[in-house]
């Protein structure tokens, strides 16, 4: 999506309007449950957003699941600096609010995986989001942990099943991709 913002950027306001004109006009009706969908998640997003800010969502875990309480800490200590509802810290630069982020919402995480994995690193000598990777910093039973709460928590997501299995095929695809860059040198 990069190179599009980054395409996008460049063009004339009157093509821009033109284009958005044009995608929009494909898109599907909305209906008045769409709309309330939208709404919902916006506000939810927002009510998230505000608790997180005032420490509130910090007490909010489903009492007894100790990987879901293991998943907030890992969350509080390592992500909430640069995510913590969305706001801009001197960190952050222009970290997603993580209630927006598509890859809380796709069928399996394997997505969000290989980002908590790998990190976001834009191309070399172009601007963009930047990530850390925590491979070696996080166990797999914290990367589990991490999935499940940023799933549940702040998602508000059905929790994926497998997640275990999920991060054995990630880690799976990581080491080939490792081994083909080593045959590359």
């Amino acid at each position: 999506m990069l190179p599009i913002v980054r395409n996008l950027a460049r063009v004339s306001p009157q093509n821009f309007r033109a284009i958005a004109f044009y995608i929009t006009s494909y898109a599907a009706q909305v209906t008045s449950e769409r709309q309330q969908r939208a709404e919902y998640s916006a506000a939810r997003a927002q009510n998230d957003a505000a608790a997180q800010t005032t420490g509130e969502a910090v007490q909010n875990v489903d009492g007894g699941d100790q990987a879901l309480n293991m998943g907030r800490a890992i969350y509080v200590s390592a992500c909430a600096v640069c995510h913590e509802g969305g706001r801009q810290t001197p960190s952050s630069g222009s970290a997603l609010n993580l209630a927006f982020v598509s890859g809380l919402t796709l069928p399996t995480p394997s997505n969000l995986m290989h980002i908590i994995l790998d990190g976001i690193e834009p191309p070399e000598g172009e601007q963009g989001r930047r990530m850390p990777s925590f491979a070696g910093a996080l166990t797999d039973e914290q990367v589990v942990a991490l999935v499940r709460f940023l799933r549940t928590d702040i998602a508000k997501a059905t929790p994926w099943r497998d997640v275990d299995g999920e991060l054995r095929k990630v880690q799976r695809e990581r080491e080939r991709r490792v081994a083909q860059a080593a045959l590359t040198r």
